[in-house]
């Protein structure tokens, strides 16, 4: 088994995608939600659409203990600015789970390593490679493909 630590981002009180500074405060979470995966301590992250009503707005999936996982999220600019929340949890997968997609052409990419249009990756990686698309199946943004059928 692999633990991991599940992030539900919550809409914060300060949540208004129709403020000036909000996408300002969302290009620096892209940079942090970068920054941690190449750091080894993100497996995967995105959010729903804006167009998504609800109170859910994303989901992080860290690479450490939620403790260190709750002390990272408080470092993320959407937190800070509070126009995210966060709700932490462990959670533990099968061994070799996170790795169903190695083959895949790396962060932005689709099946044969060409650049997915901008926006259609989402900034989210899985074992750095993976471009996730809010699916339980492993799959491309294009291709559709699931991982398990290569």
């Amino acid at each position: 088994m692999e633990q991991y630590t599940l992030v539900l981002m919550q809409r914060g009180e300060k949540w208004n995608p129709g403020a000036p500074e909000f996408m300002h405060v969302i290009k620096q979470h892209s940079a942090f939600l970068k920054e941690m995966t190449e750091q080894g301590k993100m497996a995967i992250a995105g959010p729903f659409p804006l167009s998504e009503p609800g109170e859910l707005r994303g989901i992080e999936i860290f690479r450490v203990g939620a403790e260190q996982a709750a002390k990272l999220v408080q470092e993320d600019p959407t937190v800070k600015a509070g126009q995210l929340k966060p709700e932490i949890h462990p959670w533990i997968t099968g061994k070799g789970a996170s790795r169903c997609n190695n083959r895949l052409g790396g962060p932005g990419r689709n099946h044969s390593g060409r650049a997915l249009p901008r926006g259609s990756a989402l900034n989210c990686y899985f074992s750095k490679s993976t471009v996730f698309t809010g699916r339980s199946q492993c799959a491309s943004r294009i291709s559709k493909r699931r991982c398990s059928s290569r």
